[in-house]
């Protein structure tokens, strides 16, 4: 009898119920923003229309980052691109709003709040340019991403929020050109009481250094150590969302995305269930014992 109990304590308590799948690309859909087509099994974006940023969205179950260390977690693969300059800006972000069932509908999507990050592509150590920065997408029907007004070169999304761009003076990583099978993890994490953070993680050929700087109001930060370029963005919880179902990844060019799984902290009444289910059967064991 004391065996169970020992099996079940770690089980609940010490890591082995840390985090749970919520979406999968082998099972479920993504549509498209609104212009472009996309292909299930490939998962090959081809562009088409007059959109500048094009590109798909998903829906998964909500997740409510309301207790610290609460987190939404993004890992996908990405291909594509055939410029490494300012026309390969690639946007990937996590939002709410009602949920999308079908390809263009904007309707929908560009009700969505959230928050998302902009980067550049670059061979080797070149600085990549465009409108490289991190944003919060607010109330609204301003176009998700801004997909139809993207100008380019130094400007800032217009995202009816908040953010910024990097400008020319900040340190801009690149991911490495021609993109091609690069692994990227994208997570939206509560990190205090008032703040949310929006970090993104993939290779990069820049050099080593970090740039800090407040863009549009978002305290923004690029680090780069060995190739691997580390992008973070902290947000007022108050401005919100906290509660998080959708997921939006799009570019200037065509892309293939393939592998992409979300992932999240198991909801606290599911730790809290688990925790009381333990302890009646730790005493109704201690009773027949």
């Amino acid at each position: 009898m004391k065996h169970i109990i020992q099996l079940l304590i770690p089980l609940s308590f010490f890591g082995v119920v840390s985090q749970t799948a919520i979406f999968s690309q082998g099972s479920d859909s993504l549509y498209t923003l609104n212009d472009g087509s996309f292909t299930q099994g490939t998962g090959s974006f081809v562009r088409s229309g007059d959109d500048q940023v094009q590109g798909v969205v998903a829906n998964f179950t909500p997740i409510s980052l309301n207790d610290v260390g609460d987190f939404v977690q993004a890992t996908f693969t990405w291909s594509g691109g055939s410029s490494n300059n300012s026309g390969q800006n690639i946007n990937f972000g996590f939002f709410s709003g009602d949920a999308v069932t079908g390809n263009a509908q904007t309707s929908v999507t560009d009700d969505w709040e959230g928050y998302f990050s902009s980067h550049g592509a670059r061979t080797g150590n070149a600085t990549p340019n465009g409108a490289y920065g991190v944003y919060r997408q607010g109330e609204g029907t301003q176009p998700l991403m801004d997909r139809t007004s993207w100008t380019g070169g130094t400007s800032n999304a217009a995202v009816n929020g908040a953010g910024g761009n990097v400008g020319s003076s900040g340190l801009r990583a690149g991911f490495n050109h021609p993109i091609t099978n690069t692994e990227i993890t994208l997570n939206l994490t509560r990190i205090s009481e008032t703040q949310l953070m929006l970090t993104t993680i993939y290779p990069t050929g820049r050099q080593d250094g970090t740039h800090s700087a407040t863009l549009g109001g978002i305290p923004y930060t690029m680090n780069v150590v060995s190739g691997i370029a580390t992008t973070t963005a902290t947000f007022l919880a108050a401005d919100g969302p906290t509660s998080i179902n959708g997921i939006a990844l799009a570019a200037r060019q065509n892309f293939t995305l393939t592998n992409l799984e979300i992932t999240a902290i198991p909801e606290p009444g599911t730790l809290a269930m688990l925790a009381l289910g333990l302890g009646a059967l730790i005493h109704f064991r201690r009773r027949r014992q």
